[in-house]
C-alpha cells in the first residue's frame, strides 16, 4: 500500500472546473492554481487584496487558515485565468470572487494553516511592540529601511520577544521590544578587520557562522549592528532575534549527565542533528491509520502534491500519543530551542517511488527559510542510508545549523550545490530500521533524496519556540512558522506536551491558592477510577478544623506564600492552612526501602510548578518525591542536588481499619444511594466475563478451597453490588470488584471473592496472550517459560539499542509478558543502589498485587547471593490450587494488615523468605530462590511477575548492590499497570 496514494493520484479523473491546486511539489504552499476550461492556469491580485483572497483559496484547499501570501513570477506553460481578484472573505470557491479586467505581472502565491478551532488560538495569539516601533505594519518596512539607508549604526534595529513559559504559554500574548543599537559609529574596516583576525568573524558561501560571533559580541553591540546590515537581510535579522535563545550552552549542560536528554540536546548542539535508535512505538498501529488515509485520500486531511512527487496526511494518529509527551523528547527540545520550546503538531509524509529534483524542490541543498526549529522523524519501515538503494534518505550537512544565513528572500538564495555543501561539510545520509529516526534544525543546509525505488513513508514532529510563529504571522512574514500541512496539536493536547517544566523547587507555588477558600480538596493519587477524599486543606478560622498530627505535635501547613513546611499543633493556626484528615480517615507516615516506588493509590500528591509530586520526610527534613523525570520516585530535599531512592517515609492516607466492622462490611453509619438499576451493566458484565473465561476446573477448584460455588458467590455479589466499600468513598462494591483496586474488604471474601479476581484477572490475561497480534514468534518462543516460571533472563545487550535504551525487541517481549499493549515508548534506564538495612520491608514475602505485574532488574555479571538479590516463588505467579488455598486464608477475613499495608504479605509476620520456607513447603509451593545472572553476560535483564511470592534477599547491614531499572514513576518499575478486566482487545 506504500504508493497507493500517488496511484490514486495517476489514475484520478480530471479535475471539476474551478479546483485549486498548489503549483509543483509543495503540500501546503506555493503558486495557486486553478482549473478552467480544461486547463490549469495561475491567479492574481493585487497586494492589499492579497490576504483575502488567499484565505478564500486556503479554506478552498482544506486548510483553516492562510499565514502569508508571496508573488510569484506566472506559470510559463499555463495561461492566467483570474485576474485581479477581490475577496469579501466569506465565499467558498475563488471562481466567487470578483476579477478585473487588466494583466498581473505576478501570480499570487500563499501559504496556508491547517487550523480550526482552538489550535488556530495558538498562532493568533496577540503580540504587541514596545520601544522603537509600536505598531506592527512598521517593524518589517522600518528592518527594510535600515538595510537600505546608508550604513549608520543608529538605523539598524533588533528584536527581543519574551519568551512565553507555564502551561497556557502557547496561547498568552507575546511583547517584542524594537531596539536601535547603540550609537557610535564604529570604524568600520577596522572592526571588521579585527573580528576576522580574531576569529570571531567567519563566512562561507551559505552565511555567517553563528557561534564564534555571537562567543565574541553581545546582542546589543554595535559590531553586530554593523554586521547585519552589511550582509544580512532583513528577514533574516528579524528570524535570528526571535531565535536568540538557541543553543545556550547552560541549558544543555544542566541535563544529567548520561541522561538521554543530554545526549540528544548535545548532537543538536554540536551538528544540528541527533540519531534516535528507537521510539517505542506502536510502528504498526501508526501504519494501518497513515495507510488507510493515503489509500483513500480525504482532501480536508491528506494533499497530495500535484506533481505526484509527495503527499503528506494529517490524520489523528493516537499511536502517537507516547511521543507527543515523552519526558526525554522535551527536554533536549527545550534545552535547545528554549525553554519555552513546544510542539506544533505532526503529519505523515510519502515520497513517490521515484521523482527528480525538478519535480521535488526539497531535493536540492537548502534550509528552510525559517530560522532555527526542529523536525523530529519516525521511519515506518527500513530505510537504507545508500541513496542508490532506492529509498529516499534525507541528507543533513552536520554543522550547517549555526550558519546566518545571508538571505531567506526567495527559494534560489536558500538553495545550494552539492559540491558547495560537500566541502565544507560533513554529510549525514540518514538512513535507519524501522521505529527508529531523527530530530534536526531545519535551519541546517538538507535535502531529500527524491530519485529512488521504493515509496518511503514517515512521521514528522515539528517544534518551534512558543513565541515565534505568532511574531512571524503578525509580521506577515512569508515563513513557514509552522508547516501548514501537519495536524496542529489543540489547546487541550498543547497542555499536555507543555506539563513537564524545568525543575523547580518543591518550596514553591503549588496549585492550592492559600485565600481560596475556607476548605480547599488537596487531590490524591485516583483509586479505582476516582478521587480519593481522604484530606483537605483548611483554614484557621474554620470551627471544624481537624489538622493531621503528621509527626508527634506537628501538623503540614501550606504558607500564606504557597510553602509547605512543619508547624507545631499548638499554633499552626496563625502559620497557614494545614493538612486535614476526614472523618473515618487517617494521614500516616509510611516507609519505603531501597529500589521501590512509592507512589500507590493511597499517596497524597501535590501539584507543583515541576509537576505531581508526594511528600517525603527524610531524617526529619520534609521533601518532595517528584512523579516523572529522573528523579521519579526518591526524596528530594532542601540543600541536596540528588534524590534519594529508598531509606525515606512518604505521607499516606487512607480509610481508618475501624471504620469496618468485625465482618470486613462497612460500618453501620456508611450508606450508598447507589441505585440497583445504575449498577446493573457492570454486575451484568462480570457475570458475562466469569461465563467466558473461567472454566468448570476453575469453579470446582474455588468451590473446593472456599465450599461455596461460583454461581451462589456471582448471587452474594449482585445483591451486595451497591453496598459502598469502606476504603474508597463513594464506590460501590461492583465498581472495586472490577477495578485494579489491590484489595476489597468485605465479607463475601469469606465465599472467595477475592480468590475469584485473582483467577479471573489471570485468565483474561491468559486469553490477552494468546492473541498472536500482541507480540512476536521470538517473544511467542519465550512464552512457555513465562507462563512456567513468572521469571525471564535476558542477555541486555541484545535486547537495548547502542545507548543502553529498550529497543522494539525488548518491548514485544514486554507486552507478551504483560498481556498488554504497553510498553508504547522506549524504556530508559538508570542506577538505581540497593542499601540493605535491619527490617527491610522488602525483606518479606509478599506479592504486589492480585494481578500480574511485570517488574525489570538489569543485574551485573558479578551480582552473588550474598548481594541480596531479588528471590521468587517460581510459579506462584500461577492459580495453582496450592496458592488459592494460602490465599484464601490470609484474604477470607480482611485481616488489617491486609487491607492497609501496600502489598499482600505470606503471613501476618512479615516472615523472609528464609523464615517461611517450612511453610510454603507445607502449604505446597516452592521455596524462594535467588535470581542470578545468566552466565558468561556482562548484563542480565530479569523480567519477572511480582504477582508471585517473591522478596529482596537479605544481606550484611549496610552493604548495597545496584542494578539499573527503568527510569519514571509511570512504568511502575517495569510495565504500567493496567486494569486486568478491561477488553481483550486493549
Amino acid at each position: 500500500m506504500l504508493a497507493s496514494a500517488f496511484k490514486n493520484q495517476c489514475s484520478a479523473a480530471a479535475p471539476v472546473e474551478g479546483t485549486l491546486r498548489f503549483d509543483g511539489g509543495s503540500t501546503d504552499a506555493g503558486r495557486v492554481q486553478v482549473f478552467l476550461h480544461g486547463a490549469w492556469g495561475s491567479v492574481c491580485t493585487q497586494p492589499q487584496e492579497a490576504r483575502t483572497v488567499a484565505a478564500v483559496a486556503c479554506r478552498q484547499l482544506g486548510f483553516g487558515s492562510a499565514t502569508g501570501t508571496m508573488r510569484m513570477p506566472a506559470s510559463a506553460d499555463g495561461p492566467m485565468w483570474l485576474t485581479s481578484l477581490q475577496c469579501r472573505g466569506n465565499e467558498t470557491k475563488l471562481t466567487q470572487c470578483l476579477g478585473a479586467d487588466g494583466k498581473c505581472q505576478d501570480a499570487l502565491g500563499i501559504r496556508c494553516l491547517a487550523c480550526t478551532g482552538d489550535a488556530c488560538a495558538v498562532y493568533t495569539a496577540p503580540v504587541t511592540f514596545s520601544g522603537a516601533l509600536t505598531g506592527a505594519g512598521e517593524v518589517v518596512p522600518s528592518f527594510y529601511a535600515a538595510s537600505a539607508a546608508p550604513v549608520q549604526i543608529e538605523h539598524a534595529l533588533r528584536l527581543e520577544c519574551a519568551r512565553r513559559l507555564g502551561p497556557r504559554s502557547r496561547v498568552s500574548p507575546v511583547n517584542c521590544d524594537v531596539k536601535r543599537y547603540k550609537t557610535g559609529q564604529p570604524d568600520r574596516a577596522d572592526s571588521l578587520r579585527a573580528l576576522v583576525r580574531s576569529g570571531a568573524l567567519q563566512w562561507n558561501d551559505a552565511g555567517i557562522l553563528r557561534r564564534p560571533l555571537l562567543a565574541a559580541l553581545n546582542t546589543s553591540s554595535p559590531e553586530l549592528g554593523l554586521i547585519r546590515q552589511l550582509y544580512v537581510c532583513p528577514r533574516v535579522q528579524i528570524v535570528s532575534d526571535i531565535d536568540a535563545a538557541v543553543g545556550d550552552p547552560r541549558r544543555v549542560s544542566a541535563l544529567p549527565d548520561g541522561s538521554s536528554a543530554r545526549a540528544i540536546a548535545d548532537a543538536l548542539r554540536r551538528d544540528g542533528l541527533a540519531e534516535i535508535d528507537d521510539y517505542g512505538l506502536n510502528i504498526s498501529a501508526l501504519s494501518t491509520v497513515i495507510d488507510e488515509a493515503f489509500a483513500q485520500p480525504d482532501p480536508e486531511i491528506t494533499s497530495v502534491a500535484s506533481n505526484g512527487a509527495s503527499a503528506a496526511t494529517r490524520v489523528h494518529l493516537p499511536a502517537l500519543a507516547p511521543l507527543l509527551t515523552n519526558s526525554t523528547i522535551i527536554e533536549a527540545v527545550r534545552a535547545y530551542l528554549g525553554p519555552d520550546a513546544a510542539l506544533d503538531g505532526y503529519k505523515a509524509v510519502r515520497l513517490a517511488p521515484s521523482a527528480s529534483g525538478v519535480q521535488n524542490i526539497a531535493g536540492l541543498w537548502h534550509n528552510d527559510r525559517a530560522g532555527h526549529r526542529l523536525k523530529l522523524f519516525i521511519r515506518l519501515h527500513d530505510v537504507d542510508p545508500r541513496p542508490e538503494a532506492g529509498w529516499h534518505p534525507t541528507l543533513v550537512a552536520a554543522g550547517s545549523h549555526e550558519v546566518l544565513h545571508y538571505s531567506f528572500e526567495s527559494y534560489e538564495h536558500s538553495r545550494m550545490l552539492d559540491e558547495f555543501v560537500r566541502s565544507e561539510y560533513t554529510v549525514a545520509s540518514l538512513g535507519g530500521p524501522r521505529g527508529s529516526g531523527f530530530v534536526f534544525d531545519t535551519n541546517s543546509l538538507h535535502r531529500g533524496v527524491p530519485e529512488g525505488l521504493f515509496a518511503r513513508t514517515v512521521v514528522v514532529l515539528e517544534y518551534h519556540s512558543a513565541a515565534k510563529c505568532p511574531v512571524i504571522q503578525t509580521l506577515d512574514l512569508p515563513i513557514p512558522c509552522p508547516s501548514g500541512d501537519q495536524r496542529l496539536l489543540s489547546e487541550q493536547e498543547s497542555q499536555l506536551t507543555t506539563a513537564i517544566q524545568p525543575t523547580g523547587s518543591f518550596y514553591g507555588a503549588v496549585s492550592h491558592s492559600a485565600a481560596a477558600a475556607k476548605t480547599e480538596t488537596a487531590t490524591m493519587v485516583p483509586g479505582a477510577g476516582r478521587q480519593d477524599q481522604c484530606i483537605s486543606w483548611t483554614n484557621p478560622d474554620s470551627s471544624k478544623a481537624v489538622p493531621a498530627e503528621i509527626m508527634p505535635g506537628h501538623v503540614l501547613v501550606q504558607t500564606a506564600h504557597a510553602q509547605l513546611r512543619l508547624a507545631p499543633l499548638s499554633s499552626w493556626a496563625s502559620v497557614g492552612h494545614a493538612l486535614s484528615a476526614r472523618p473515618g480517615c487517617t494521614a500516616q507516615w509510611r516507609f519505603y526501602s531501597f529500589d521501590v516506588m512509592p507512589m500507590d493509590g493511597n499517596t497524597v500528591w501535590l501539584n507543583t510548578t515541576s509537576g505531581r509530586e508526594g511528600i517525603c520526610l527524610l531524617d526529619d527534613i520534609l521533601g518532595r518525591v517528584p512523579f516523572t523525570g529522573a528523579h521519579a520516585g526518591g526524596c528530594l530535599v532542601p540543600g541536596v542536588p540528588d534524590a534519594v531512592f529508598g531509606g525515606f517515609h512518604m505521607l499516606l492516607t487512607f480509610p481508618t481499619p475501624a471504620a469496618l466492622d468485625a465482618s470486613g462490611e462497612p460500618s453501620s453509619t456508611s450508606s450508598s444511594a447507589t441505585s440497583v438499576a445504575s449498577v446493573a451493566p457492570e454486575v451484568a458484565r462480570l457475570r458475562a466475563l466469569v461465563l467466558k473465561h473461567v472454566s468448570g476446573d476453575d469453579g470446582a477448584m474455588l468451590e473446593a478451597i472456599t465450599q461455596v460455588g461460583v454461581p451462589d458467590l456471582l448471587e452474594s455479589v449482585t445483591r451486595a453490588a451497591t453496598e459502598p466499600v469502606a476504603t474508597k468513598q463513594g464506590v460501590t462494591l461492583i465498581e472495586a470488584v472490577l477495578s485494579a483496586e489491590r484489595f476489597v474488604p468485605h465479607s463475601l471474601n469469606a465465599a472467595g471473592l477475592h480468590l475469584l479476581r485473582v483467577l479471573l484477572a489471570e485468565r483474561m490475561d491468559d486469553a490477552r496472550r494468546h492473541l498472536a497480534a500482541n507480540h512476536s514468534a521470538e517473544a511467542e518462543a519465550l512464552r512457555p517459560t513465562w507462563e512456567r516460571d513468572g521469571v525471564l533472563l535476558l542477555d541486555f545487550a541484545q535486547y537495548t539499542s547502542s545507548r543502553g535504551t529498550g529497543n522494539e525487541k525488548l518491548n514485544e517481549v514486554l507486552r507478551m509478558a504483560a498481556a498488554s499493549s504497553l510498553p508504547a515508548h522506549t524504556l530508559h534506564f538508570v542506577t538505581r543502589a540497593v542499601q540493605h538495612v535491619p527490617a527491610d520491608p522488602q525483606y518479606a514475602l509478599h506479592m504486589d498485587t492480585f494481578h500480574s505485574v511485570v517488574k525489570i532488574w538489569v543485574y551485573p555479571k558479578n551480582m552473588t547471593v550474598s548481594e541480596g538479590p531479588l528471590h521468587v516463588v517460581r510459579g506462584s505467579h500461577r492459580c495453582s490450587s496450592a496458592k488459592l488455598r494460602w490465599l484464601y486464608e490470609r484474604t477470607r477475613s480482611n485481616a488489617a494488615d491486609v487491607i492497609t499495608e501496600p502489598s499482600l504479605r505470606f503471613d501476618a509476620q512479615s516472615s523472609s523468605g528464609a523464615q517461611a520456607a517450612a511453610a510454603l513447603k507445607a502449604t505446597g509451593l516452592a521455596p524462594a530462590t535467588p535470581i542470578l545472572p545468566l552466565p558468561n553476560t556482562e548484563q542480565t535483564i530479569v523480567i519477572a511477575d511480582t504477582s508471585a511470592l517473591h522478596c529482596r534477599g537479605q544481606a550484611l547491614p549496610h552493604t548495597s548492590r545496584t542494578a539499573l531499572r527503568p527510569m519514571g514513576a509511570e512504568n511502575d518499575g517495569g510495565v504500567r499497570r493496567l486494569n486486568p478486566f478491561r477488553s481483550i482487545e486493549a
